[in-house]
């Protein structure tokens, strides 16, 4: 699954996927902050990006 795919999914598909094991809260984290880092030039949308706290907070997730 590439960042494409996952970055686009709404939310409640993305927390389908996750409950059948076919993606991480990682991953989705890090498809998020690629898709952003695709598309931040052009937009300027962002002040503040917190990667590594949504990292963290997604390997909580994950490891419970």
């Amino acid at each position: 699954m590439d960042s494409r795919t996952t970055a686009g999914l709404p939310a409640t598909e993305m927390a389908a996927r996750v409950r059948r094991g076919e993606v991480s809260p990682v991953t989705l984290v890090k498809d998020a902050f690629a898709a952003i880092e695709a598309t931040e030039s052009r937009l300027n949308a962002w002040c503040d990006l917190f990667e590594q706290d949504a990292l963290a907070r997604a390997a909580e997730r994950e490891a419970e």
